[in-house]
């Protein structure tokens, strides 16, 4: 099962992204728990940022890779094995 992996200063976030549907909300859910830690306060232009508020998926794709080598907004994903 293929999940979005976030490795962060206040602890680890994990969500499932085994389908398209999944992949898009688990990048939207970062983008807005990075949003509220006021990671894009500085250095994202204000366009981007607006449409990505908006829930616009491009746009929360884009800053997220853009950003993804910034401290604590790195993010991958990564496949786990489900036991049952």
């Amino acid at each position: 099962m293929r999940i979005l992996v976030y490795k962060g200063k206040h602890g680890d976030a994990y969500w499932m992204a085994n389908t398209m549907e999944r992949a898009a909300g688990a990048r939207e859910a970062l983008f807005k728990m990075l949003d509220q830690d006021g990671c894009y306060a500085y250095d994202v232009d204000d366009e981007l940022l607006a449409k990505a508020r908006e829930g616009n998926p491009q746009a929360i794709e884009r800053i997220l890779d853009i950003r993804s080598d910034y401290e604590y907004e790195a993010w991958a994903y990564e496949y786990a094995e489900v036991i049952t």
